[in-house]
């Protein structure tokens, strides 16, 4: 094998392990983020429907 093609095989490599990185990362970024944003609208909804049961 010449020696460019085990320098482009490395750099593909290479590249693949980075945009595999940072996939999962945004992916565990995103999971996070959204479970936040559901447990705030969970909350928010039944302080709603608390206030409003209490009104009548």
């Amino acid at each position: 094998m010449k020696f460019s093609h085990k320098i482009v095989s490395a750099s593909a490599a290479l590249l693949l392990v980075t945009v595999s990185t940072l996939g999962i990362t945004q992916l565990v970024t995103v999971r996070s983020e959204l479970q936040s944003h559901i447990d705030t609208s969970i909350n928010e909804l039944t302080t709603g429907v608390k206030t409003l049961s209490l009104m009548t």
